[in-house]
């Protein structure tokens, strides 16, 4: 996708937003609920009714939403409001039994509710009234996966929350490295993967981040005869993936991701002078480390001239900043044998951006 494409795509949300909560004010009888899949760049909308399905396409295509329609079952007024009387435990049918517990799944178009053992084993011999309005599942501290529910707090780049963002410090079994950034699959867009350097971990091998895993490696390409030293791992935790990609780590505010706002598409785009930045484990916590795109070496890896990285920064992201922007231009390999010049090492390297994308087949996510 081009910079001019994924910005067409966020300045049409707000007329995405507002076919929504026109269909949802005007057509709370019929209206199912909606997804956006920015894959496709596509609005999916859910109608009650064949009639109401069709006013719904025709009313997204005057509105010029590229949108597809669904027929369900049940209005999103009604199964929200089922969800709200679960959770209070007043619900007409299970009583008490969701208490706390229940929520809607727009794209199943059912209440998924969770229910205590007694109360789960008596839903399934019919002798709790389960509406077909729910789902039922077993009750849990935990989400549908099994895994714990945190906070999402970022107290660090080693100790940072959801969603998945560049900067942060990763692990494979033997190797500490930096997250560089996050990616679709070409051929899968709704395959989510992680972005560092080929060197950081084997395939098959399971990258993490603090507590949390991130998913295995399927892909390492590490060849320096040709400049490139990349890796993707599959992003298959739902701490992860229940939140939006496409995000660096903030040093100026923790709690507040900033913005992968665009990506290099082609190497022509490199030159002398530019300045770039690092996003890695070992910048310092008040700003970024930037330096200067001083040209390609003789295998293609690009070479930064007036900056240090750090053991464990391989595969953190570089960018260049633009007007409050931060276009992704490449994945960090390394540099001087030293660490933000304490031997007075000033150059570093890292696989251009359209490199990394053409070997790992993937895009990087923009905002």
């Amino acid at each position: 996708m081009s910079d001019e494409e994924a910005w067409r795509r966020i300045r049409a949300e707000d007329g995405r937003v507002a076919l929504i909560t026109r269909l949802a004010k005007d057509n709370a009888r019929t209206f199912g609920g909606s997804w956006y899949d920015g894959a496709t760049d596509t609005q999916h909308l859910q109608a009650t009714t064949a009639e109401a399905a069709d006013r719904f396409a025709a009313l997204a295509a005057d509105s010029g939403v590229k949108a597809e329609v669904h027929q369900v079952d049940y209005s999103y007024a009604r199964l929200t409001a089922e969800a709200e009387e679960a959770r209070a435990g007043e619900h007409r049918a299970l009583g008490e039994a969701a208490k706390g517990d229940a929520a809607v799944d727009v794209e199943a178009n059912r209440v998924v509710a969770g229910l205590a053992p007694a109360d789960l084993k008596a839903a399934r011999n019919d002798t709790m009234a389960v509406p077909d309005t729910f789902q039922i599942r077993p009750r849990s501290t935990t989400d549908p996966s099994g895994l714990p529910i945190v906070d999402e707090v970022c107290d660090s780049r080693a100790d940072c929350s959801k969603p998945l963002r560049g900067g942060i410090s990763v692990k494979s079994p033997d190797v500490g490295c930096s997250l560089g950034f996050t990616a679709y699959e070409n051929d899968h867009p709704k395959r989510k993967l992680a972005i560092t350097a080929g060197h950081c971990g084997e395939k098959g091998e399971r990258l993490k981040h603090s507590n949390w895993t991130i998913g295995a490696f399927d892909r390492v390409v590490f060849d320096n005869d040709s400049g490139t030293d990349v890796a993707r791992a599959r992003v298959e935790n739902t701490h992860w993936l229940s939140s939006p990609l496409g995000w660096l780590y903030n040093p100026g505010d923790h709690d507040d991701p900033a913005p992968v706002t665009g990506r290099l598409t082609s190497e022509s785009g490199i030159q002398n002078g530019q300045i770039v930045c690092l996003s890695a484990q070992h910048n310092p916590e008040n700003g970024s480390d930037c330096g200067t795109i001083d040209g390609v070496v003789g295998n293609g890896y690009i070479r930064v001239a007036g900056h240090d990285a750090c053991p464990g920064d391989s595969g953190g992201g570089w960018y260049r900043p633009s007007g409050g922007k931060r276009i992704a231009y490449g994945i960090h390999k390394g540099g001087a044998e030293s660490c933000h010049g304490d031997q007075g090492g000033d150059y570093d390297y890292f696989t251009s951006l359209p490199r990394t994308e053409d070997r790992l087949d993937v895009t990087i996510h923009t905002r």
